[in-house]
Parts: C-alpha cells; sequence; structure tokens
C-alpha cells in the first residue's frame, strides 16, 4: 500500500466502504438513492486491475475479476469506485489530468448507457473492445497456447514436473514458492474431494487431481497480501507432464460490503460465497472452468485455475503504455464502464429481483446528472486517496509496518488460523 495511491486504494476497500455507509464522513449523500437498488449484487472492488481476460484462442473474452469482496449495496457505491481507482490509476501515468476527468466521464457514459438503452449483457472479445484489452486478449492467448503458466512457475526434474521454489518475479523478490509444512501436504487430499463436488462439472477422472506438488505462494496481492495462498501442481488430463494443471488455493473472508446485512438464513461459508457471486456475475458462470471451494484445516478456500489465459490490465505497464493515446485510454475506460455494467445487469437484488430493470428505472431521464454526479465524486476523492496515502506513508515511516497497533491474539483460537498457515517467510 505504501508503493503508489493506487495500491494504497487497492488495500483500503473496507476504508471506502466506511466512507460511503457513514453519513459522517461526507461522502454518503447521492441524488441516486433509491430503496430499489440499496442491495444490489456488486463485485465489491472494481478497479482497473480487476479487469482480466478469459477463455482460451478461439473463446476469448474479458471480465471483472476478483470477488473477494463481492457483496450487496448500492449500485452507484461501485460505479463511484471504478471511476475514482481510474483517475487515481492514471494520475501514476503520463497522461494529462484533462484526459484523466475524460476517461472517468467515459466510463460512467458506457455505464448508463447499457441500461438507456436495455442492452442486453453479453461477452465482450477482442471484436467489442478497444486496443489496450485487444492487446492483453493477443498477449493472453500467445501466452496461453505455450502454456507460459508452467514456464514461470514449474521445473522438470528428470521425468516429473515440480513447483518451483524461491522468487518467481525478479521485479519483485516477495513474489515466492515456499515449502508447506507436512500436515497441510496431508490434508489436500481430503481438501481437493470436497472442492470437486463444487465444480460446475463435477465429473472428472480421479486421476486429473492426482497431486503433484504443492507449495505456499507469497508476496501476491495488496488488499488479499496476507491471505494465505497455495499453488497446488496437479496430473491433469493424461499422465503426460506437458498437460500437468496448476490450481490456485486462496483464503477467502467476509467481505466488508455484507456486513449488517439481514441474513434470514445461514449464509454460505466465505469460500461459497465468492464462487457463487463470480458465477451470478460474470457472462459464463464457467469461465473459469475449475472454479470452486472447499475447506483446508479449518480454512474456507477458493480454488481457481492459474493460467497464462488470464491476463489482468496492470496499470504500470498496460495503462502506461497507452498514455500517449488519450483515445486509446477513454477506449478502455469505456470498455470498463461496460464490462460493469453488464456484470450489474445480471446480478440480483438481496432479495433476489433482478438488478437490471431496477438500475436502468432508477437512471432513467437522469442519466447525464449521474454522470456529473460521479464524476465530481472521483475527482474529489481521488484527491483525498492521494492524501491519505502520503499520511499512511508517513505513520508507516514514522511507527514501523503496524502502525504502532499491538496485535491482538485471538481469544478463540478456533477462529485464528491453523499454526502450520504461520510463515515468517510470508505475510
Amino acid at each position: 500500500m505504501q508503493t503508489s495511491p493506487f495500491r494504497f486504494l487497492r488495500g483500503s476497500e473496507a476504508w471506502y466502504v466506511r466512507d460511503l455507509r457513514d453519513p459522517a464522513q461526507g461522502w454518503a449523500a447521492s441524488r441516486f438513492v433509491d430503496p430499489t437498488t440499496a442491495f444490489i449484487l456488486l463485485q465489491g472492488d472494481a478497479h482497473p486491475e480487476n479487469i482480466r481476460t478469459y477463455g482460451h484462442t478461439g473463446d476469448q473474452r474479458v471480465e471483472l475479476n476478483d470477488f473477494d469482496a463481492s457483496g450487496f449495496g448500492p449500485f452507484y457505491w461501485e460505479v463511484r469506485r471504478a471511476a475514482a481507482s481510474l483517475l487515481v490509476a492514471l494520475h501514476e501515468t503520463p497522461a494529462p489530468l484533462e484526459v484523466g476527468e475524460a476517461a472517468v466521464r467515459a466510463l460512467v457514459s458506457s455505464y448508463v448507457e447499457v441500461f438507456d438503452n436495455r442492452v442486453e449483457p453479453k461477452s465482450l472479445g477482442p471484436a467489442d473492445v478497444g486496443v489496450v484489452l485487444q492487446a492483453r486478449l493477443a498477449k493472453a492467448a500467445e501466452d496461453g497456447a505455450a502454456r507460459e503458466e508452467l514456464d514461470d512457475f514449474t521445473v522438470m526434474d528428470g521425468d516429473v514436473r515440480r513447483l518451483k521454489r524461491g522468487p518467481t518475479d525478479p521485479d519483485d523478490p516477495r513474489e515466492a514458492l515456499l515449502d508447506v509444512s507436512d500436515t497441510v501436504s496431508s490434508a489436500l487430499p481430503a481438501a481437493i474431494a470436497e472442492y470437486r463436488s463444487t465444480l460446475l462439472s463435477p465429473d472428472v477422472p480421479d486421476g486429473f487431481f492426482a497431486i503433484k506438488d504443492v507449495a505456499r505462494r507469497c508476496g501476491q496481492g495488496v488488499g488479499s497480501l496476507t491471505s494465505v495462498r497455495l499453488y497446488l501442481l496437479v496430473e491433469g488430463p493424461t499422465t503426460d507432464p506437458a498437460d500437468d494443471v496448476i490450481l490456485q488455493l486462496k483464503e477467502a473472508g467476509d467481505a466488508s460490503i455484507d456486513r449488517g446485512l439481514p441474513l434470514d438464513e445461514p449464509a454460505p461459508d466465505a469460500a461459497q460465497r465468492v464462487v457463487q457471486r463470480a458465477r451470478m456475475l460474470q457472462s459464463r458462470p464457467d469461465s473459469d472452468p475449475w472454479l470452486g471451494s472447499s475447506v483446508l484445516l479449518g480454512l474456507p478456500v477458493v480454488v481457481s485455475s492459474v493460467s497464462a489465459y488470464g491476463k489482468s490490465v496492470r496499470v504500470a505497464k498496460d495503462l502506461v503504455k497507452a498514455a500517449g493515446s488519450p483515445d486509446s485510454i477513454v477506449e478502455f475506460a469505456s470498455d470498463m464502464g461496460t464490462v460493469l455494467a453488464f456484470a450489474h445487469a445480471r446480478g440480483s437484488t438481496f432479495a433476489g429481483a433482478p438488478s437490471g430493470p431496477l438500475i436502468a428505472a432508477v437512471l432513467q431521464g437522469r442519466s447525464a446528472a449521474f454522470v456529473d454526479e460521479t464524476t465530481t465524486f472521483a475527482v474529489r476523492y481521488a484527491a483525498v486517496v492521494e492524501a491519505d496515502h502520503g499520511r499512511f506513508t508517513a505513520l508507516r515511516e514514522n511507527l514501523g509496518p503496524l502502525l504502532g497497533i499491538r496485535p491482538r491474539v485471538a481469544a478463540d483460537r478456533s477462529l485464528a488460523r491453523s499454526d502450520d498457515f504461520l510463515d515468517p517467510d510470508c505475510p
């Protein structure tokens, strides 16, 4: 979070929810408050780097990614976060300031156009997006076909493939694969057996999920930096090591935005929640065919594929590269707004009503006002994020990484992680 204002924004999603939920913070006011859209299913953390490619060569699409923070709230909360995050990200590129505001307007305008024109949500492929996302799709097709993930994270040991150990990114020594304890390794077969029952197509040959190796993945993510994350190498469709498959098991936690909801029945565990909501909001429930959930040593985990066909947008590379072309930046912003609108249109309210018609009714005849209000919010909130980042950096330098707070030991050990997940070399 100290690295840049954009990373600070990524890691402070819970603060954003507090800011919009608590009128005392001064951000809650909106002309679009409406009881019918107060509890819309949201991705929860819409920002440029949560736009990602899915699919494979000949069947590629762009989707929202990372549903860890998914929950129910007012639709305009998420549009505001998307707009503010884009502006903060663009402030870290050479793009002129006026391009940033134009991009924000393009994002919000493309969002409202989906509802104004009653556009049916669909998959967005290479022919539907601008040059920034076309480039990500092209790179994903090239690297996915070459199985680049196997080159990045595995090595051949004689005739057997195994996961690498040590740093995995020469530009960031914190990103590494480390050994796990014998207890974790022993618990994996049962966790994988449970996971298989959560797949959309659970009838996969037994040998496919034969475990070949496992490692702890460290140094990845921002808000999820301290979440337990494992890479699991499994046999795949044949015994040929060329078609081995890498799965990620990632700890799931409660969503900030869901706190305080009047739940009438027991909610699924955090991992089941993430999987269910991803399948609802993406263009296809099988966007990641290996998406599922399980429990590992009492820890809810989301299981997903690790594939070079999946490429997220990178601010430091993709948007910096596009900054010399204002049209490309605005085009990307418009694509981002459409992706977000399609996700909202596919979802439902907490009560189960389809979201799309309700959002359209709230925006009807007031789309220009919504664009103006959201743009004004984004400009103001981006400035606050950047100022808060400066304060955060000063506090960390003066008080250390815990900001002077003494760690609290969980009174109930059943609520704490297993000691087998504690590793001084992995946050």
